[in-house]
């Protein structure tokens, strides 16, 4: 039997980071979590020295967080190049936040407030039955 896919969760409400945990285990993942845009890179960075980062499936990131905002920790890896998947969950819905997630390749922004079943639907359409062991 393989590794369970992992989600590397990084959001600085600890309660919004909870439900969103809570929904990818309930979709079979492991979650990895990160408070903010720093440790988020550290996870990633850790992910790729144990030789582990072809089983992180996504990284669900909320864009406006302290030390290092989600767009910023994700400019960070694409120059390090990594090609995880991003899904950004903001507050933020502007074109010009959406234009930046866009062309550093991200999968998309969930606008906050979000349905938490649409985010398990999601898990399982895009990643569970396209993107699976």
């Amino acid at each position: 039997m393989g590794q369970r896919r992992k989600i590397i969760i990084a959001e600085d409400h600890d309660d919004h980071r909870y439900l969103c945990a809570l929904a990818c285990e309930r979709e079979g993942f492991e979650v990895l979590q990160a408070a903010d845009g720093r440790q988020l890179i550290d996870i990633v960075r850790e992910q790729r020295e144990s030789g582990d980062l072809r089983q992180v499936a996504l990284v669900i990131s909320d864009i406006m967080m302290p030390a290092l905002t989600g767009l910023d920790a994700l400019e960070t890896l694409r120059q390090e190049g990594v090609e995880l998947p991003f899904l950004f969950v903001s507050a933020l819905g502007d074109h010009e936040t959406r234009s930046r997630a866009m062309g550093l390749r991200a999968m998309g922004i969930f606008v906050k407030p979000f349905d938490f079943v649409f985010l398990r639907r999601f898990l399982r359409e895009a990643i569970v039955d396209h993107g699976g062991d």
